[in-house]
């Protein structure tokens, strides 16, 4: 009676904005490895890099001994800098134009293609060169694919595997010019319409060479799949808190769009992969939030998970003593970069133990 009252209610706050309750059903993705990693400890984050040159970090990578951030306010749109904390350069800047960004949503290096930026408002990747000094923005490719893009990975040359708001599956397949070869995973479980159902299970992507497994962690849900490109699924594991996502279905201009409610839950904010250099093991670590949308700290990512990705092990689960809202890159000494706000925002550095991985 308490959901239907509450449901009347917001049917007659927004007037000719009509919603109704997605039907959820549970995930048919079973979990062949739960999780039994309890938090090992609090990290304590120390101050890595904090100046009024960072306007509004938000995508962080590694690539050799740089760090580079993607910066939202376009002033420069990427600042690199040297994992001592030396501030080394910025590039690009608002326009359409080469060189220039509307967003940084994604930055990532996979041998042998290089370094990309991936602007989603431009439907864009943009290559850095850093072979050169100073370093430069050059070649540019535009994405011709017919559904729109939030996380990708190169695979190889030829190939990229996509997660988006595509027509079907969990993620997709393609070639280099962004052509589908094939659909990877079920649909999202539910009987809402497609689009918003993709919305629902939103998910960040990574791919490892060394198991050849797509990653993929959730954005509104406590759930973590690695995926065969074959299309079929490896593994599945989930973390302590084990939600899936909670959604309404909001009627605009007569099609069928997600909106948040205020039990939606924020699951995984950013992802990455790495491979231990002494035992050749892959792992994904995860920058996890847990909280509800009506919560103060729902944007903020508050954990850290390990996930072993050889057995789909949740291998260790972390409390951050500065909780995070976007970025995630690790270095060569197995220490995490994110982004805190101190007021400012900064990028802080939580170390990892040694002993998670043996």
């Amino acid at each position: 009676m308490r959901q239907k009252a509450s449901l009347l209610f917001l049917l007659l706050g927004i007037g000719s904005w009509g919603y109704h309750r997605a039907a959820l059903s549970p995930t048919s993705i079973p979990s062949f490895f739960p999780s039994h990693a309890l938090v090992r400890d609090t990290l304590t984050a120390t101050i890595f890099f904090q100046s009024d040159t960072l306007g509004e970090p938000i995508r962080l990578a590694i690539f050799d001994s740089l760090l580079l951030v993607g910066d939202a306010s376009l002033r420069p749109a990427l600042h690199i800098i040297s994992l001592t904390g030396q501030y080394l350069a910025g590039l690009g800047r608002r326009g359409e134009g080469p060189g220039e960004f509307l967003n940084i949503w994604k930055i990532f290096s996979t041998a042998p293609t290089g370094i990309w930026i991936w602007d989603g408002r431009l439907r864009r990747l943009t290559q850095l060169n850093l072979a050169i000094r100073p370093p430069r923005l050059e070649r540019q490719k535009r994405i011709t694919a017919s559904f729109d893009l939030f996380s990708f990975d190169w695979i190889d040359e030829a190939r990229i595997i996509s997660a988006g708001f595509q027509p079907d599956g969990r993620l997709v397949l393609m070639d280099s010019t962004f052509q589908t070869l094939r659909v990877l995973g079920p649909d999202p479980p539910g009987d809402a319409p497609m689009a918003v159902r993709q919305h629902a299970y939103q998910r960040w992507v990574c791919y490892d060479a060394t198991t050849r497994y797509a990653i993929v962690a959730y954005y509104y849900a406590d759930l973590i799949e690695a995926y065969r490109l074959d299309g079929s699924l490896a593994w599945a594991v989930r973390g302590a808190d084990g939600f899936d996502p909670i959604y309404d279905i909001r009627s605009y201009q007569g099609a069928p769009a997600r909106a948040t409610r205020p039990d939606t839950r924020y699951g995984y904010k950013d992802l990455s992969c790495f491979i231990h250099r002494d035992t050749n093991t892959s792992y994904a670590i995860m920058l996890f939030s847990g909280y509800r949308a009506n919560q103060p700290e729902a944007w903020m990512g508050r954990a850290l998970h390990v996930v072993n990705l050889s057995t789909g092990q949740l291998v260790a689960r972390f409390a951050l003593s500065l909780p995070s809202y976007s970025g995630l890159a690790i270095d060569s000494d197995y220490c995490v970069y994110t982004i805190a706000t101190l007021p400012q925002p900064a990028i802080v550095r939580y170390c990892l133990p040694k002993n998670i991985f043996f």
